[in-house]
């Protein structure tokens, strides 16, 4: 048997190629990193490679502790392949673009946004900032939540900055994407401070201490007035 069938493409991006199969008889998700003919060819490889690797330590790490995130099938470094279990739901930006079937009423959206807010709040209480919290890599559904994908930009750190970031993307898509919905942001946020005891300390394993969700918070709001700024 073939252990990898492939049905159809359902992403080409900058850096990756993603596709959806089956993987030993299973529904899976194949991401094929793209080769960048601009770079010396031992570079690319060794920059694939790398990333690669960062990308699956990070996947298994989330795993361990719980958050929703494609589980690992294979990594096939040489051939720039990843396979990846597939994430019930649908893309978020799908969802509020009413290109899938939702539930009745505008409820859920609300309830989405809220469960958004604490997946990103759990992954940054980890240690882990995302670097591209699009719309396009948040899945959604009723009966199980939100999960996250595509962590080819994330890295482990203590840098409040990053964390600052990944809420300002979200910030960014929803009012540009999605300005419809009333009160998006705001409502996510409110998500992301919900689970937090104030005053408690998150050390990481390495000993560093983890910015808090209210100083998040603070730099994401400044990281807003910079650009505003920036655009004057």
């Amino acid at each position: 048997m073939q252990a990898w069938v492939e049905h159809e493409i359902l992403h080409i991006g900058a850096e990756a190629e993603v596709a959806s199969g089956l993987f030993l008889g299973r529904k899976s998700v194949q991401k094929r990193r793209i080769e960048r003919n601009w770079r010396h060819p031992d570079l690319d490889r060794r920059l694939c490679k790398s990333r690669m690797s960062a990308e699956a330590r990070i996947l298994i790490r989330l795993h361990k502790i719980g958050i929703q995130v494609p589980k690992i099938r294979q990594v096939n470094l040489e051939g720039r392949t990843m396979i990846l279990s597939k994430l019930p739901g649908h893309p978020v930006i799908d969802l509020l673009r009413g290109n899938c079937e939702t539930p009745d009423g505008d409820e859920w959206q609300k309830e989405m946004l809220f469960e958004i807010g604490i997946i990103v709040r759990k992954l940054h209480r980890n240690g882990v900032s995302h670097g591209d919290l699009s719309t396009n890599n948040i899945f959604w559904c009723p009966s199980n939540g939100a999960s996250l994908l595509d962590f080819g930009l994330s890295r482990i750190t203590e840098d409040i900055e990053h964390y600052g970031i990944d809420l300002h993307i979200l910030h960014e898509i929803l009012g540009a994407s999605h300005p419809s919905i009333e009160n998006a942001m705001q409502i996510l946020l409110s998500g992301y401070q919900s689970i937090d005891i104030e005053g408690k300390k998150l050390i990481m394993t390495g000993g560093g201490v983890l910015p808090t969700c209210k100083q998040i918070i603070k730099r994401y709001e400044d990281i807003i007035t910079r650009v505003r700024y920036a655009d004057n």
